[in-house]
């Protein structure tokens, strides 16, 4: 009797045994499968030595003229820039794309642009609709894609009439 008693014992911790070691084995081949879905991508970002500054504008209210002067001040070149413009600095009641440039800027350089009219814009749904109070310029660069890579700085500017 005690023999039987004691082979039972050994049995259930057998059966304990198996059940936890195929427990393992579907989390590992569950774990192997679904790697395959969630493993993130690399995540593109501009190179931390670019940086792009307003050195000077004009802005002339009734012909609402924007004369922008950007220098690159950054280790490295930067494929280009978007220029965005709004018409009042805080509440920001709606952010306008003036231009996406796509000129090469080279480091050290000081570039000027010019933009005649800046309350019609690119699309005539988004007329500014007074005069610009805030200017940003926001770099960007290509990073083995097509599609433009936007840098985090962004250079900021409060603007007034001359």
């Amino acid at each position: 009797m005690i023999g039987l008693k004691q082979k039972k014992g050994v049995s259930e911790i057998v059966s304990y045994v198996l059940l936890i070691s195929i427990t393992f084995a579907i989390a590992g081949m569950v774990y192997s499968w679904l790697i395959f879905y969630v493993t993130p991508g690399k995540e593109i970002k501009c190179d931390e030595g670019i940086s792009l500054t307003i050195r000077s504008y004009y802005y002339n209210c009734s012909t609402h003229a924007l004369n922008l002067s950007l220098q690159n001040r950054g280790l490295f070149d930067i494929d280009g820039y978007l220029v965005r413009v709004t018409n009042q600095t805080g509440s920001t009641i709606g952010t306008y794309t003036l231009n996406k440039t796509g000129k090469n800027l080279s480091t050290g350089v000081t570039y000027r642009d010019y933009y005649p009219d800046s309350s019609n814009l690119n699309d005539s749904k988004k007329k500014l609709g007074g005069n610009i109070s805030f200017v940003e310029v926001q770099p960007f660069a290509y990073k083995n894609s097509t599609a433009p890579t936007y840098c985090e700085n962004i250079a900021k500017q409060k603007i007034s009439c001359s």
